[in-house]
């Protein structure tokens, strides 16, 4: 999922992981990890990316930014 809350920018990627759901560290805003969806209105998303395992190594398919 992206690293950036959408309530004020806040750094979800930092956030704690309990369960599936992270929180920002800010003002702990939750969203699913493997939808985005936030956990108290589910018309507030974050993007997630598609993952998978190869070897030793964890791939994500980011978008190409034209």
């Amino acid at each position: 999922m992206a690293g950036v809350c959408p309530h004020s920018g806040g750094p979800l990627g930092q956030g704690a992981l309990e369960g599936s759901l992270v929180t920002c560290p800010w003002h702990s805003w939750q969203f699913e990890s493997s939808s985005g969806v936030c956990a108290f209105n589910e018309t507030i998303c974050v993007p997630t990316y598609p993952v998978r395992i190869e070897a030793n190594a964890i791939l994500v398919d980011l978008p190409t930014i034209a």
